[in-house]
């Protein structure tokens, strides 16, 4: 079913880019590894929590499947938000000489 393949995408999405992201977290500051890696842990529990917590607000029996797509794919399209900021803000510092 199409709720199916869409977990198994986001499975294999999660597989390809949790790893990288959390070397690149720990590889800003290697001094500070420990701490980053900390809080990236307990950043990503917080957003599972409150997602969670508003799909349980939000999801009913009758609208389950749709929204939690809906959901996943806002999620997805904040996440390469993020990472086109990211990109933006790095490509900024390296045309300043800021490192």
């Amino acid at each position: 079913s199409l709720y199916f393949f869409a977990c198994a995408f986001l499975g294999l999405g999660n597989g390809l880019t949790v790893s990288p992201s959390t070397a690149g977290v720990l590889s800003i500051k290697p001094e500070l590894a420990g701490s980053a890696a900390g809080l990236n842990g307990a950043l990503a529990v917080a957003l599972g929590a409150v997602m969670s917590a508003i799909g349980g607000v939000l999801f009913t029996e009758a609208n389950v499947g749709y929204s939690l797509l809906l959901m996943m794919l806002l999620l997805s399209a904040l996440g390469l938000l993020a990472t086109v900021f990211v990109m933006w803000i790095d490509a900024k510092t390296a045309s300043l000489n800021v490192r």
